[in-house]
């Protein structure tokens, strides 16, 4: 059976006829005149005026409101400049039309944007027509209109007016329904289809007509309402589309899209599968993105996604949540803008494939990593560079899975294997290293004036050896290490080994110990405040903050109060510090004094 999909595009034309006499379309045979009014909404136009910028004509309540361009917005009924705004009456002379607008007077979208014989603009959100007539027109430029509110005379004439001047069916889908209202019969009429439909079923109830898909074509309905001698009717146009393209399991190509948008339709609740070709990179991210599609990737013949959402009709989360090469199914309404095919605002996310790796085919292998080694050394592969390709040409910078590890302890060729595993393929290359021979030279230690043992070491030829600033000999009396003797001289490093070495230790005397007892006495203060340049015994130079307390100690303050005493020049290694704690002061509560030591003197306390 074709796949196919129905597109009803009707005017609601009332046609009337009293006591058995034909009235023709848009006559009017008027008794027992009378006033009434109704208001309508955009709500009113939500099945007839589509979303996409274009010509738009729908009924309501037996009027009809046309223009040659503008769109339906849950919002308002949008209305572009330069189009004709028609509003035509089935039910009566209208006498006076007040438009409401979301702006007001000449602002943008508001009624002054609009003009016309007998329209006035206010200079809040409303302008309204005066006069006497079935239809009027008004021009200029955007407007944007919520509610239409509409005084009318009302005739005798009976009249059945369609809810809906526009509907589409997809063959083999499901039913679709359009309300019917009648008015001036002497009580309830039959509503019937006049004649028998070929595209399409249809069934009548009370206020609804029900039509259903039978086979792809176009056709206009006749509807006949009957009470007694009284009967008026309306048409309406169907047409039955083929599916193909209408539902999410048989999208149309771009190519078949763009081929619709040309023809004409379907555009509304079309679904397409292409392959994203282009992503376009937004100053700042809201949730949908803009990306086009193309039958096969490539940016010509392509179709605009304009602020597609995802899959759900959700927003994204990120650009990143697409990718180029991704096929996608996607569905909305579509359109062509200046010279771009694409889908309106709105569209969303069906399916998203991301797009299959290519298989993996070799790995090559680059990069600075060493190629000669000495018998002993460490194997290591740094600087190595593998290279993955595959079977579509393309490649990339990849971790290898495994290296092997080849043997250090002999000279000679060794081989390392280098394999990369990618979605279960393995691939594997090869590269060389020499391992060279090399011989070890021996250092020995020797005590000289001193005794016991310090161990040998190995050193390698064409290598520098440096010696060790301490030794595990034991020291003469009243003597400590100086340095090592080579042949005479004082080394630190052998440079070039190309021999075994014999170094002797050379001791020196070991410096006296000599005691600085400082005191408050010495340090001289009797307030808290810095002090400096005070000496005892030694060489040592010392600073401090401290005071003198009433029993003539050195008294300071509690920890982390910048108080204590420091050595600002050395006088030689300190052995040990000792405290004497004046118990006078603290008899009986325990007192800590924390001590540091470095290697070079203090700047300053």
């Amino acid at each position: 059976m074709n796949k196919i999909l129905t597109k009803v595009t009707a005017l609601c034309v009332g046609l009337a006829m009293v006591a058995g006499v034909g009235v023709a379309v848009g006559s009017k045979k008027v008794s027992a005149a009378h006033a009434d009014s109704v208001t309508l909404t955009q709500a009113d136009f939500s099945s007839s005026w589509n979303t996409t910028q274009g010509p738009q004509s729908g009924t309501a309540q037996g009027f009809t409101l046309a223009t040659t361009s503008g769109l339906y917005n849950s919002a308002h009924l949008r209305q572009y400049a330069g189009a004709t705004l028609t509003l035509s009456s089935n039910v009566g002379k209208m006498t006076q039309v007040v438009f409401t607008c979301t702006a007001n007077g000449t602002a943008n979208y508001g009624p002054g944007k609009m003009s016309g014989n007998g329209y006035v603009a206010s200079s809040g959100k409303t302008g309204t027509w005066t006069g006497n007539a079935d239809s009027f027109s008004l021009t200029g430029g955007q407007s944007r209109i919520t509610s239409i509110a509409i005084t009318y005379t009302v005739s005798a004439e009976p009249g059945l007016f369609l809810g809906s001047n526009s509907m589409w069916l997809v063959d083999e889908g499901s039913a679709k329904s359009v309300t019917y209202t009648t008015s001036n019969f002497s009580s309830t009429p039959s509503v019937a289809v006049s004649g028998t439909p070929n595209h399409v079923d249809v069934s009548v109830s009370a206020g609804l007509i029900s039509i259903s898909p039978k086979s792809i074509g176009t056709e206009t309905l006749t509807f006949v309402a009957t009470q007694g001698t009284q009967q008026a009717s309306a048409s309406l146009n169907v047409k039955v589309y083929d599916k193909h393209g209408l539902v999410e399991d048989d999208p149309f190509t771009v190519a078949e899209a763009r081929e619709a948008i040309d023809n004409g339709g379907p555009l509304e609740s079309v679904y397409v599968r292409g392959i994203i070709s282009q992503i376009d990179t937004p100053s700042s991210f809201s949730g949908q993105i803009c990306y086009y599609i193309s039958d096969d990737g490539s940016t010509t013949n392509q179709f605009e996604i304009y602020w597609g959402r995802n899959i759900g009709n959700v927003n994204f989360d990120s650009v990143d949540d697409i990718a180029l090469e991704a096929t996608v199914v996607n569905h909305g309404n579509i359109k062509k803008y200046n010279s771009t095919y694409e889908f309106d605002s709105g569209s969303y996310l069906i399916s998203y494939t991301p797009k299959a790796a290519s298989p993996l085919s070799s790995i090559s292998l680059s990069g600075t990593h060493a190629t000669s080694f000495d018998v002993g050394d460490t194997f290591s592969y740094a600087g190595l560079v593998v290279t993955a390709h595959y079977e579509d040409s393309s490649s990339k910078t990849v971790t290898p899975t495994s290296v092997s590890t080849p043997d250090m302890s002999s000279a000679g060729q060794k081989t390392v294997t280098v394999s990369y595993t990618e979605n279960e393929v393995s691939k594997s290359a090869e590269y060389t290293i020499t391992v060279n021979a090399v011989t070890y030279y021996e250092i020995s230690f020797l005590p000289g004036e001193g005794s016991g043992t310090h161990a040998s070491a190995q050193a390698k030829e064409g290598s520098d050896y440096e010696l060790p600033t301490t030794t595990t000999f034991t020291a003469p009396e009243g003597k400590v290490f100086d340095y090592w003797d080579l042949g005479g001289s004082k080394v630190t490093v052998i440079e070039n080994i190309d021999d075994d070495y014999e170094v002797t230790a050379i001791w020196k005397d070991a410096p006296s110990e000599v005691s600085d007892t400082l005191t408050a006495e010495l340090i001289g203060v009797t307030s808290y405040g810095d002090w400096s340049d005070i000496s005892a015994t030694s060489s040592a130079v010392y600073a401090g903050n401290s005071t003198k307390s009433s029993h003539d100690a050195i008294q300071m303050r509690s920890n982390n109060s910048n108080s204590g005493i420091v050595s600002t020049t050395s006088g030689g290694t300190i052995a040990k510090v000792i405290v004497e704690w004046n118990t006078t002061d603290a008899p009986t509560t325990p007192r800590t004094l924390d001590i540091y030591a470095k290697a070079s003197a203090y700047s300053a306390a």
